[in-house]
């Protein structure tokens, strides 16, 4: 698969995926020469589960069905889908096989990639706050995720629009490679914070099985 990314009105090549099923605990594919790929896996079924729980009867009707006619598994019943990212086109401080790219977030704000390679993740989700649509976005998959109510949604929208400001600010006073790395990862770890503390026993438990069937907990680009 081809990865790509938005930048402005552009969508830009960035890097390849591959994918392959497997059943549940088998070896990683062999994959490339040498041991410098890094394969992760994702339960598919379990998953798509997860994710459809949250929505209406119906709709979990129609995914049930699509399970049970095996619509989630590939061949002879191999419901693990081991997933490789090549990052062929876009710089990548954490390796050319890394499951996270920091430098996507500077490419699309149009910022130097070099600047992630003294950043760590944080800074780089802090430099997503300047995209115009990323509170927005947040907004909208905390929502659907967690089932949030009228108060968390609000509460996130203020937090996340007060982070992005604190980055923009930072931005337009100038602040650039190092500095804006720290006054970026600050308002990510404020916006983290103040997000996680709206949530109820019940959304902490729903977002720690999220994650890990997404990624087995660690952070990727889809």
């Amino acid at each position: 698969m081809l990865q790509y990314i938005s930048v402005g009105d552009r969508r830009v090549l960035v890097g390849v995926t591959y994918g392959h099923w497997q059943l549940p605990g088998a070896p990683m594919p062999e994959g490339f020469a040498g041991n410098e790929d890094r394969w992760h896996t994702h339960d598919m079924e379990s998953l798509v589960r997860r994710f459809s729980e949250r929505e209406s009867g119906l709709i979990r009707w129609v995914v049930d069905r699509s399970l049970d006619a095996g619509k989630w598994r590939g061949p002879a019943g191999r419901t693990e889908l081991a997933m490789l990212h090549v990052w062929l086109w876009s710089e990548n401080p954490e390796g050319l096989f890394a499951n996270y790219n920091p430098s996507l977030p500077y490419i699309r704000a149009g910022l130097p990639s070099a600047w992630a390679r003294a950043g760590d993740h944080a800074a780089a989700r802090g430099i997503e706050l300047l995209r115009p649509e990323s509170c927005s976005g947040a907004v909208r998959r905390f929502s659907w995720a967690m089932k949030a109510d009228h108060a968390q949604r609000r509460a996130l929208k203020e937090t996340c629009g007060r982070a992005a400001g604190e980055v923009i600010s930072a931005k337009g006073r100038g602040l650039a490679g190092d500095s804006l790395n720290i006054a970026a990862a600050e308002a990510w770890h404020a916006l983290a914070r103040d997000a996680m503390g709206t949530l109820t026993p019940a959304q902490f438990r729903t977002a720690a099985r999220l994650r890990q069937a997404a990624s087995g907990g660690e952070g990727h680009e889809h």
